[in-house]
């Protein structure tokens, strides 16, 4: 699998899986035949109403714009996917791993001119396939990549696993950790058990102690301070933060199944749900109620949206593990 590396706002180079060129493909197939559908069910609803040059007229109209600006739409809406990308897991972000600006989007978007009318796709498949980054035209006006929205670490290999009730947090100051912060301290840790690059670590935990205004003993090299930063930054946050996770003696879990989640899995939902309140990025609790739907062989309740699943999860397991044995 190709990959790119990113360097952040915070001088840290992350590394990302590419967005295949299969992929790409498949994607906007998916997205024509979408497009097909509703031509289809366009026609029969005009057919229904009269084939008058009026109501033609207006049909032509509402499906050209929405043909013209699909693309647009909903990559602004879906944090840089369209249907197609998001079916295919994959997500346009801008080259500094961000996510795109208005006037990227834009860009990316007006080249598409180029790349898919004027080249009838042809010119967009070359440039893809030829590009290191595999970026098409309108990628590199706008500089933005497409890279894949599924997690690169399991479950299995997390870096830390959350602290129990008697723990002592090392670093207190780790509660002023944001999301973010957290979230780019597990990329570090991933792209080193990758790469086994140490200076992204050393440069990561240099800015840490800088930020935090902290002093690491002689003892804790690099490494062991970031994941003692992430064991503490859990157990800190684990109570003030997630009030729904304590149990309430009138409560009924929804799934018994909730039991069986260990505390890496626990860890991992506390960090999707932490993550999506401050990026809104559906897409990563997608991911993780799917993966928890498998692992745990159960389907949510009706009515019930993905983040709902997640949060009654987390409440169940409490409620359960709670319990007296016996009871």
């Amino acid at each position: 699998m190709n990959t790119v590396t990113i360097t952040t706002a915070q001088n840290i180079d992350i590394e990302y899986e590419l967005g295949g060129l299969g992929e790409r493909i498949v994607a906007r197939i998916i997205d024509y035949a979408i497009f097909l559908l509703v031509l289809f069910f366009t026609i029969f609803a005009v057919g229904g109403i009269g084939f008058s040059d009026a109501t033609v007229g207006v049909a032509t109209i509402i499906y050209g714009v929405l043909f013209v600006f699909y693309d647009l739409i909903c990559e602004l809406s879906m944090n840089g996917q369209s249907i197609g990308k998001k079916v295919m897991k994959i997500r346009v972000i801008s080259a500094d791993g961000a996510r795109p600006r208005l006037g990227q989007y834009l860009l990316r978007w007006l080249m598409r001119i180029v790349d898919f009318t004027i080249g009838g796709g042809v010119i967009a498949l070359v440039a893809a396939a030829l590009s290191e980054k595999g970026q098409r035209l309108g990628d590199m006006t706008a500089n933005t990549v497409l890279v894949r929205t599924t997690p690169r670490t399991d479950s299995t290999k997390i870096a830390f696993k959350p602290s129990d009730v008697n723990y002592k947090p090392v670093f207190t100051e780790a509660s002023q950790l944001t999301d973010n912060d957290v979230e780019l301290i597990n990329e570090v840790i991933t792209t080193y058990v990758k790469t086994k690059n140490s200076v992204i670590v050393y440069n990561m935990a240099n800015k840490l102690k800088m930020h935090l205004n902290v002093q690491p003993p002689q003892d804790m090299n690099d490494m062991q301070f970031l994941q003692t930063l992430l064991r503490d930054y859990t157990h800190l946050i684990s109570d003030a933060d997630l009030d729904f996770k304590k149990p309430v003696k009138s409560y009924e879990p929804v799934y018994s199944q909730a039991a069986q989640l260990t505390d890496t899995d626990l860890a991992l939902i506390n960090e999707v749900i932490s993550t999506y309140n401050k990026t809104e990025n559906a897409v990563i609790v997608y991911n993780m109620a799917a993966k928890i739907k498998e692992n745990l062989n159960l389907k949510s309740t009706d009515g019930m949206n993905d983040m709902e699943f997640l949060q009654a999860l987390l409440c169940d397991h409490k409620q359960l593990t709670s319990q007296p044995v016996g009871s």
